[in-house]
């Protein structure tokens, strides 16, 4: 079975990113993401609010310069855990110890 926008992903990925989109519910379109070629992918399981969502993204990027994905995405949440429930929405699929940089 082809999941959901698997062919629109598959059109729009270039090489194999890790993927953080930062919309409500957006994990239901890990599987299409990682079948297109995706290395690893950050989604939200709840419906979240954006200046939050943008604020925990702009973190985990800025800590990959430094960490490992998954070291980057724990230093985000927790960066965050005052500010908003946000952070408890996120999920990470693929190799936490991965190095983007």
């Amino acid at each position: 079975m082809i999941p959901i926008g698997y062919d629109e992903v598959k059109e729009c990925i270039v090489g194999t990113p890790v993927v953080f989109v930062n919309g409500c519910k957006s994990e239901e379109l890990t599987r299409s993401f990682l079948i297109g070629g995706a290395l690893a992918y950050v989604g939200m399981i709840h419906p979240v609010h954006d200046v939050w969502t943008a604020q925990i993204a702009l973190d985990f990027y800025t800590y990959c310069f430094q960490y490992r994905v998954g070291e980057a995405l724990r230093r985000a949440r927790v960066d965050n855990m005052k500010k908003s429930i946000v952070w408890a929405s996120l999920i990470m699929y693929g190799d936490p110890i991965m190095k983007l940089f």
